[in-house]
């Protein structure tokens, strides 16, 4: 077991939320792009297969074995996070304006911090800061939620395709269900943020979703990356206040 972090968007955090409030309805699960991708290789002069992945749990970290049916190990590495990790989340913030030019190791410990995911954080309080911080500058005491790592799966981000809304991987991504009036349900992957559509499908969504954070990166939805699946107990916590990660 490790305490490690890890970063969110913020529709992402608010997603995390929701399923402490209301479990079932919101994110328990991310999906991470697998780096290095595995790579074609030949099995025989002229015939180019695609590597597949293996979580060998008999390694300590997750360790992926790619290989191809008898063709050999052709690398090896390990997931970032294993079953049994707990993890502090980084997401965007903020704090009082006169410690703007203040980086964020200095900050005094226990400062005041606001979450930029929060609809109303800028008028919390008189004084809250203009600046805002990445979430990767986040220090380990000003987070607010820690996930228990429960399972971890190697695959490629379109296997939760064509699942039954109710058991789809989608919506434990976070996706938001839309009931409407007429007993129709659509989803949406930024409910709560501009330009978000409603589908039909969850997959759709979270598709949606995907491209926003990684087609610039290029791992589009449509190139199929390989990703490391993890699934997720979202505590509303710092980490350091749990007395245990069980």
């Amino acid at each position: 077991m490790a305490d490690l972090p890890i970063l969110f968007s913020a529709p992402m955090v608010l997603a995390i939320i929701r399923e402490i409030e209301r479990p079932g309805t919101g994110k328990t699960q991310t999906r991470r792009v697998l780096r290095p991708q595995p790579e074609n290789f030949e099995t025989s002069p002229g015939v180019l297969c695609k590597a597949s992945l293996h979580f060998d749990e008999g390694e300590p970290r997750g360790r992926i074995v790619l290989g191809n049916d008898g063709a050999g190990v052709i690398t090896l590495q390990r997931v970032p996070y294993a079953v049994g990790d707990r993890l502090w989340v980084r997401e965007a913030w903020r704090c009082e304006a006169r410690f703007d030019q203040t980086k964020p190791s200095n900050l005094p410990h226990g400062v005041p911090i606001y979450y930029a995911a929060d609809p109303d954080h800028r008028d919390s309080e008189p004084g809250c800061a203009e600046k805002l911080r990445p979430g990767m500058f986040m220090m380990r005491w000003a987070s607010r939620l820690t996930l228990i790592v429960t399972d971890v799966r190697v695959q490629r981000v379109q296997e939760m395709e064509g699942q039954h809304p109710s058991e789809s991987d989608a919506i434990a991504e976070g996706v938001n269900a839309i009931h409407h009036g007429d007993g129709a349900v659509y989803y949406s992957a930024f409910r709560d943020w501009p330009d978000g559509k409603n589908w039909i499908d969850p997959t759709d969504a979270f598709r949606e979703l995907w491209d926003s954070l990684n087609a610039a990166r290029g791992f589009s939805w449509d190139t199929n990356p390989w990703v490391a699946a993890y699934t997720f107990r979202p505590i509303l916590s710092n980490i350091d206040n749990l007395k245990e990660a069980a």
